[in-house]
């Protein structure tokens, strides 16, 4: 399913891929100064 929304849409599915990314580098942050802290 979502590889057929990609080819309809790329920039779209870009766009959601740098938000996760975000996200993720965001808890893995958060969650390493929670650790150090």
């Amino acid at each position: 399913m979502i590889e057929i929304y990609s080819v309809c849409n790329p920039n779209l599915t870009k766009a959601v891929q740098d938000q996760v990314w975000r996200n993720v580098v965001y808890l893995s942050v958060t969650s390493n100064y929670k650790i150090n802290a």
